[in-house]
This record gives C-alpha cells, sequence and structure tokens, in this order.
C-alpha cells in the first residue's frame, strides 16, 4: 500500500512507477495487489501504521505490515514484492520469456543451466531468495547460448553501462548472493533517492563520493570507471575491501547528511561506515582525475 497526499511531489513522481509494478505483478499472475490510500482523507488509518512523510510504501501480509525498502522504480518494487511473496526467481522456459525480461529490463541477473536440479543451480537459487532489488532469472533455453552463455554460466547484465560481469568462484549460496549484491550497482553511479536504499542497504559498506556538478561527471566517468574495475574483483571477495564510486552533486540533500560542504567541488568523503556515521574521513582531490585520486588524496580524519 502506497500511503500518499496528493500535493506531494515524489508522489506524482512514482505514481507512473507504481502503476506499472502493479501491471507487472498483474501480467505475472501475481497473489499480491497494489493499492494506494490518501493519507489526508485517512490520516487516522495513517496515524495508526505511523505514516510520517509521503510518500510512505508498506507490504501487507496477515493484517502484519514490512516497511518497503527498495528504489523507487517499477522494477524494484516488482522484485522486492517477489522476494516476499515466494517469487524471487523469475523462471525463464521459453525463448518469448526470454526476450520480455532481457528487454524490459535494464539491470538484471540471468543464469544458464542444463541441469536445474545440480548442486550449482540449487545454491544459485538459495541466494536469488537472499538480494532485493536485482531481477533474477534462471534458465535452460538453449537459445541463450547465443548471449555466449555456456552451462553453468552466471551473469549480471547492466544496459545502460554495456556491462556483463560473469560469475567467478565456487558455487556457494553466500558467494553467488554476495557476487550479486556488489555486481548489480554499476561502477560509477549516482547516490540519489532513487539509489540510496539499494545501495546502503547492500553488501557494499564502503564508498568513495565524488564531488562532481552535472558537466564535471560526465567528464570523468570513464576515467573513474576504468579505476573503479580494479576494485571490484577484491569487493566481491573481501568483506572489508568494497569500494564504489559514485557521483556526488553539488547541493544534494544528502551532503548535508553526511556533514560535507556542498559548496567545495573537490571535497569528497571516504566513509568506512555510511550508516551508523561513526567515523568519516573526507578527502581533498586535485586535479579531478583517477590518477590524482590516488597519488595526490590527503586524508582528514574527524
Amino acid at each position: 500500500v502506497e500511503f500518499y497526499a496528493p500535493w506531494c511531489g515524489i508522489c506524482k513522481t512514482l505514481a507512473p512507477e507504481y502503476a506499472k509494478a502493479a501491471t507487472i505483478l498483474k501480467s505475472e499472475g501475481s497473489s499480491a495487489r497494489l493499492a494506494k490510500l490518501d493519507a489526508t482523507i485517512h490520516d487516522k488509518l495513517a496515524a495508526r501504521f505511523e505514516v510520517t512523510g509521503y510518500p510512505t510504501l508498506a507490504f501487507f501480509r496477515s493484517g502484519k505490515s514490512t516497511p518497503y525498502t527498495g528504489s523507487r522504480d517499477a522494477q524494484s518494487i516488482v522484485s522486492w514484492i517477489r522476494k516476499r511473496t515466494g517469487q524471487a526467481l523469475v523462471p525463464i522456459e521459453t525463448v518469448e520469456v526470454l526476450k520480455e525480461f532481457v528487454m524490459e529490463r535494464d539491470v538484471y541477473a540471468i543464469a544458464y543451466f542444463e541441469n536445474q536440479e545440480s548442486r550449482e543451480a540449487k545454491a544459485y537459487k538459495k541466494a536469488a531468495a537472499m538480494v532485493d532489488y536485482l531481477p533474477i532469472g534462471i534458465t535452460s533455453v538453449v537459445e541463450v547460448k547465443e548471449l555466449g552463455f555456456s552451462d553453468g554460466d552466471i551473469a549480471v547484465i547492466i544496459k545502460s553501462e554495456g556491462n556483463n560481469e560473469g560469475f567467478q568462484g565456487e558455487y556457494t549460496v553466500e558467494n553467488i548472493k554476495r557476487w550479486n549484491e556488489i555486481t548489480r550497482i554499476p561502477l560509477v553511479t549516482a547516490l540519489n533517492k532513487d539509489t540510496s536504499q539499494s545501495i546502503f542497504r547492500g553488501e557494499i559498506k564502503n564508498f568513495i563520493l565524488i564531488a562532481a556538478t552535472s558537466s564535471d561527471y560526465h567528464a570523468v566517468k570513464e576515467e573513474f570507471t576504468d579505476t573503479a574495475k580494479k576494485f571490484r574483483a577484491s569487493a566481491c571477495r573481501e568483506t572489508e575491501a568494497n569500494r564504489w564510486c559514485g557521483q556526488w552533486t553539488m547541493y544534494s540533500a544528502t551532503t548535508r547528511y553526511i556533514s560535507v560542504d556542498p559548496s567545495d567541488q573537490w571535497n569528497a568523503s571516504l566513509m568506512n561506515n555510511l550508516l551508523n556515521k561513526e567515523r568519516r574521513v573526507s578527502l581533498s582531490v586535485r586535479p579531478l582525475t583517477s590518477r590524482g585520486w590516488i597519488e595526490k588524496v590527503r586524508y582528514r580524519i574527524h
């Protein structure tokens, strides 16, 4: 259920994505239904469920509510609900379903197993139920080989980045879960209200935040992406070695959240634990390039 207010701008932005998610769930035959409630009219009901801001999304099962913790786009909403209704994994049994699954999504995970009862396939299935914010499919359709897949291959695809990350390692539930969590986020991405939930609640705990205006961001993104690739493998293996590079837009409300002055475009912040905000490490970087970032950073711990 979405608790909304008619005057809420974010609610208006969410509306088409929420409607699209409802359509997708209905077409899949899901038992879940999406509803909306005007909290300005039904204020007592909103107060009962402790609604303090708009929009507030809550998942109800047997009268009990669970706060929605996903991003505010259709695919994230659908993926989040699937996992709460026992539909974490999308079975891809025909070429038509394969094409639909691939075409509808920008970011997704897909695996090809000739035998879906194998030890590796079972580990993949269990891991799928443990990862939010990522549509996950499994198939035995041989046509997937045209995409370069072999038996046992698992990949996370980010179409907008032209990125295809293949799983490497031992097929355990924890390894696959961790790999899905890390590779679902582009190497360099914007941190905003739409992406913050999926970033902060994932496996990656350490972030490098890059201060950049919109024009600066596009100019340096490629170089920072090349640098970030060097950390991806270690992030998949080591609990405390995670790295994430992201756009830090000037005047973002989030800069105030971490006590960073948004007026200084060269101010970047590396935080070992953003969630509890117990320790902050700020970086001063000139010039704004990955080489300068590595060689000329000055740490100020406070």
